[in-house]
């Protein structure tokens, strides 16, 4: 995905707009949501757009690691512990082995102060 590519070189400009109309032709490709909304995460502005988007695929069932850990971080960053603890624990459950996962999950405990 070309959008994917513009995002990784820092390209953001390129890769939001090659991502939204990659989404116009092909609404409900769930990578395709979660990079527009990781997009979206890097303007304070938009990040509750970023979690509107990620909360709807969660509505409708959907069940994926990505989708899980992109919604921890955006709830992290608008400092929404007890959700972004919620949804880091539904991405674990899904693959528990991500070192990105496991910090942010042992850094929300620490905060939220539960203990293991």
């Amino acid at each position: 995905m070309l959008a994917k590519a513009y995002f990784e070189s820092g390209e953001v400009q390129k890769a939001t707009a090659e991502i939204s109309n990659y989404l116009r032709a092909n609404p409900n490709d769930i990578e395709a949501i979660v990079l527009l909304a990781k997009l979206l995460m890097l303007n304070q502005n938009s990040i509750s757009q970023a979690i509107s988007m990620l909360e709807r695929l969660v509505a409708k069932g959907v069940q994926d690691f990505d989708v899980f850990k992109t919604l921890a971080n955006a709830y992290y960053a608008i400092d929404n512990i007890k959700s972004s603890l919620s949804s880091i624990v539904s991405a674990l459950n899904i693959y528990r082995y991500d070192a990105e996962a496991l910090r942010l999950y042992s850094k929300l405990k620490a905060i939220s102060g539960e203990v293991e």
